[in-house]
């Protein structure tokens, strides 16, 4: 195991610690979170169990991650966002996604057990457009925030640095691919890094009713 991936699991179980240590603080509604993390956790130490078994097609099991992954994200959306239009399209969007990608991998056994970003890339425009709409909903509120001790600020800033940045690169990625194959793959490594300022984001997002309380 290489000193990135320890650190990304160190990251994880901090953060996992840190909202289960706190959760009774939280609203009720981080507490999709656990499932998340935990699903999380489970499925990358799956996959890399498989990946140093050399075990050929082992992305599947982040395709099937994907979904859920979404699934519970939206959820959290669907909780925080005030906007009743944008909450049935939320629910809309679950369902595309879910959709599209059993059709999507019925259709194309191939990717399904290789590289292929297309259900993620998807999920993240979705998620970015519901970070959006909060911060839009957070301008307009006329409610007092201390926005250091308010969890959905830290979690949403790290959903848009993460996802934006994953669909910049993503962007990038596909179109240096038939060009310069090798930038290309190393361009990807920068999502791993986005992936771990998410987790610090998380972090610092559960450690806010100890703040409130200070």
């Amino acid at each position: 195991m290489d000193s990135l991936n320890v650190i990304y699991y160190g990251l994880l179980a901090v953060c996992l610690l840190t909202l289960l240590l706190n959760i009774r603080g939280m609203n009720r509604v981080y507490y999709l979170f656990i499932p998340l993390i935990i699903l999380g956790i489970t499925v990358q130490v799956f996959g890399d169990v498989l990946k140093n078994h050399d075990v050929q097609g082992y992305s599947f099991v982040f395709h099937l991650y994907q979904p859920a992954e979404y699934s519970l994200l939206a959820l959290f959306y669907y909780s925080l966002i005030k906007n009743s239009l944008v909450k049935k399209a939320i629910l809309v969007s679950v369902a595309a996604v879910v959709i599209f990608s059993a059709f999507y991998y019925s259709l194309n056994p191939d990717s399904f057990y290789g590289g292929d970003f297309t259900d993620f890339c998807i999920a993240a425009f979705f998620i970015c457009i519901w970070v959006v709409v909060f911060f839009i909903e957070l301008l307009r509120s006329d409610e007092n925030l201390n926005l250091t001790a308010y969890p959905a600020f830290w979690i949403n800033a790290g959903n848009l640095l993460f996802y934006g940045g994953c669909l910049l690169i993503m962007g990038v990625y596909f179109y240096l691919h038939n060009r310069n194959a090798n930038l290309a793959s190393q361009l990807l490594k920068l999502n791993y890094y986005l992936n771990l300022i998410l987790y610090c984001m998380y972090t610092i997002a559960f450690l806010c009713p100890m703040r409130k309380k200070s």
